[in-house]
């Protein structure tokens, strides 16, 4: 009889942890054994990271340095350079998937014939072979390529908020391929754009805020052999004015996409076969469908600032914040991906945001007086998007009416507002565009990323 209990008893842990498991997923067991041979559960739901991220060693950013389309192995291949990864030299860590010409998923290396992998913003699973996914229209297909990795990696590990009274610390550590002694190389700004003051060169820096001013820092630190790495920290001062109203004006932002996503993963538990074939997927712009996601595209360019603010403020750097980032490219007709390059996360895209602004008035000035043909100028002035409107607009009142065009075709190509009067010629040609419109633009330039209230 008390062999019999045992034997029961161990049937109902076995039971009972089969049903966890299985309640973890977010959908049915068919859903990954069709578009898996080997596969079991290692991870929750998460819109936090995504394969490419797990696959660098992150699980606290969405990464996706390319644009709508799936990367080519070329571009990806490009990409992982960057960051220390080459298709030669050993130990194996990545392993993309797909075809050549459209890599879709990316799996992280865990032993000789295992892997791990983030299927989009679904579960993370272990996997029992280098190739574990079937090659139909629906899985991620076969092996790819093989990136091994040379990377030296430096984090910065500090307060998210502080106040003007508090002391705090940061400190910066290396981890990867990397030679110690290392050298360390801190440096602060005010605006996340110039770091060009010193703050020290030991591993760890204890110091106040800046009295009313967020913090922003840059680490880099140097090996023995020469290799270096950086990384970015924002600590922000909750006695600055307007940082706690931003902050929740952000969290609203993200509040919206996010409830968006938990729709779209209680359906993936329904018999609805579209959420969990969206939710598996690890490039961003698929998920540009969400009602959610619309809702802040609808917005227009007075979202822009409360984006930028979102994004910076956020202590997370996932799928809700990289839509953000997304929108705000689709407002402004400029996603800054440079040819599906540039920018792989949200807080990349913040950074990127920020010096695009600030240099804004003179790159407009040089486009204005480089002597091109009319149509060059026009042309290029277009492709910097709404914020260089308020700047054109100064141009031509200043006597460039030849490029007044230029604000017109940004007008029709955002929805910003209608066109001229047809009988308004030469100097007395108008844009009718709201002021309000203008006002905003200009501000994105010449306002702290912040505004006051």
């Amino acid at each position: 009889m008390r062999r019999l209990v045992l034997v029961l008893s161990m049937v109902c842990v076995l039971l009972a942890v089969g049903v966890q498991a299985q309640a973890q997923l977010c959908a049915d067991e068919s859903f990954y054994d069709a578009r898996s041979w080997t596969w079991s559960y290692k991870g929750p739901c998460s819109t936090q990271y995504n394969c490419l991220a797990y696959a660098l060693g992150i699980t606290n950013q969405w990464v996706w340095p390319w644009g709508y389309s799936n990367p080519t192995s070329s571009q990806v291949e490009s990409y992982l350079e960057g960051e220390d990864y080459g298709t030669t030299g050993s130990p194996a860590k990545i392993i993309s998937y797909g075809s050549s010409s459209a890599v879709v998923h990316f799996g992280r290396v865990t032993g000789s014939t295992t892997t791990a992998a983030k299927w989009g913003s679904m579960n993370l699973l272990d996997h029992g072979s280098w190739s574990p996914y079937y090659s139909n229209p629906n899985s991620y297909g076969g092996l790819v390529d093989i990136y091994y990795e040379t990377a030296m990696i430096v984090s910065i590990s500090g307060p998210t908020w502080g106040d003007n009274s508090g002391t705090y610390e940061w400190c910066g550590s290396v981890s990867g391929y990397a030679t110690p002694p290392y050298t360390y190389d801190w440096r602060y700004s005010y605006d996340g754009s110039s770091y060009t003051s010193y703050f020290g060169n030991t591993q760890c820096r204890t110091a106040q805020l800046p009295l009313d001013r967020d913090l922003y820092l840059k680490l880099t630190v140097t090996d023995s052999v020469g290799k270096q790495a950086v990384d970015y920290h924002v600590t922000f001062n909750s006695d600055a004015a307007c940082a706690k109203s931003k902050a929740a004006q952000g969290s609203e932002l993200l509040a919206g996409i996010q409830t968006g996503l938990d729709e779209l993963a209680a359906k993936a538990q329904s018999s609805s076969p579209f959420a969990p074939a969206l939710l598996s997927s690890s490039n961003p712009y698929a998920y540009t469908s969400l009602p959610a996601y619309q809702k802040i595209v609808a917005q227009g360019v007075s979202a822009l600032p409360d984006i930028r603010a979102a994004i910076k403020l956020s202590d997370h750097n996932g799928l809700g914040e990289y839509l953000l980032a997304i929108a705000a490219g689709e407002i402004a007709g400029n996603d800054l991906k440079q040819n599906d390059g540039g920018w792989a996360t949200a807080k990349e895209w913040e950074r990127s945001w920020g010096s695009y602004l600030q240099a804004m008035p003179k790159t407009v000035d040089e486009i204005v007086h480089s002597g091109r043909s009319e149509q060059d100028r026009v042309a290029a002035l277009v492709e910097l998007g709404a914020p260089a409107i308020p700047f054109i607009l100064d141009a031509v009142e200043a006597g460039a009416f030849e490029l007044l065009p230029a604000v017109e075709q940004l007008i029709d190509r955002l929805g910003l507002g209608g066109r001229p009067a047809p009988d308004a010629i030469g100097p007395a040609r108008k844009v009718a565009i709201d002021p309000e419109t203008i006002k905003i633009l200009r501000s994105l330039v010449t306002q702290k990323v912040i505004p006051p209230c």
